[in-house]
């Protein structure tokens, strides 16, 4: 399987349809995906939600990629929910 190159714009629409992508930072993969209204961008160490002027704002140069199925289940996208609904 060939890896498709996604814009900051493309990637927004991938997110918004339901993937969840990753791009490669400064030597580190971050994961991204859509919780809500928001984007969750996380990393081994770290993880922060953002909006999507922020989103558009910190990576608008970045490129990103579709995470394959079988590195999904790396996230979990239930226990982030309910972590980030308790936050607000």
């Amino acid at each position: 399987m060939k890896l498709e190159k996604l814009t900051q714009k493309e990637a927004l629409k991938y997110l918004k349809a339901g993937y969840h992508l990753y791009a490669l930072l400064q030597g580190r993969k971050v994961l991204f995906l859509r919780l809500q209204d928001k984007i969750l961008s996380k990393t081994e160490e770290s993880s922060i939600t953002l909006d999507e002027q922020m989103f558009a704002s910190l990576y608008e140069d970045a490129l990103f990629y579709v995470l394959p199925e079988e590195e999904e289940e790396t996230v979990d996208i239930k226990k982030d929910e309910e972590y980030y609904s308790w936050r607000q």
